[in-house]
């Protein structure tokens, strides 16, 4: 699942996934805005065919945040 969304996040943001960690903080990390985010969110649920509800991107700060709820919505 990480790998995944890694490649999906180094995509989206024109970055080496190898510069892509769990730990990685979005906005201070990755350079991510709101905008960005909101991006990433669509790009997910395209790829994983789930839905995010606006709440729950609110705790996306770290890619683990956003690995932890993807796997929650595929594997409920």
């Amino acid at each position: 699942m990480f790998e995944k969304i890694k490649e999906v996040t180094a995509h989206l943001m024109r970055i080496d996934e190898s510069k892509i960690q769990m730990e990685s903080h979005l906005r201070e990390d990755l350079g991510f805005d709101s905008l960005m985010i909101l991006e990433l969110v669509l790009e997910l649920e395209s790829t994983f065919d789930i839905a995010i509800d606006d709440h729950e991107v609110a705790t996306f700060f770290h890619v683990e945040d956003v690995v932890t709820c993807v796997e929650a919505k595929i594997n409920p």
